[in-house]
């Protein structure tokens, strides 16, 4: 009886388990909104985490992670960052368009 027991709980512990492994797999472009070009070096990063990536030559990016998250964040110097949502444990598409943000001089 004892290893009955010890047995359904081990199998509700495995299932269990299986639902934190659940993988988000998001890739996509971030592009200047008024060249409409790809940015390179843009960071990416997983809203309320240490995890992100850069995005490459043409301002492509793709990420995977297991922590529960709701957005992602681009950020570069000299834009405006952006921050939007994503669906979890999915594999979706998420591409950023970035502002210049505005340089003038003060005195």
């Amino acid at each position: 009886m004892r290893l009955g027991r010890k047995l359904l709980f081990l199998l509700f512990s495995l299932v269990s388990l299986t639902g934190f492994a659940q993988v988000t797999k998001i890739m996509g472009q971030v592009t200047d909104a008024d060249s409409k070009e790809g940015v390179p070096f843009v960071n990416i990063l997983v809203k309320g985490t240490n995890l992100g990536t850069l995005c490459d030559f043409d301002g492509n990016y793709s990420i995977e992670f297991r922590v529960p998250a709701d957005s992602l964040r681009a950020t570069l110097i000299g834009y405006k960052a952006v921050t939007k949502k994503l669906q979890r444990n999915q594999f979706q598409v998420i591409n950023f368009e970035l502002h210049r943000e505005s340089t003038t001089c003060r005195r």
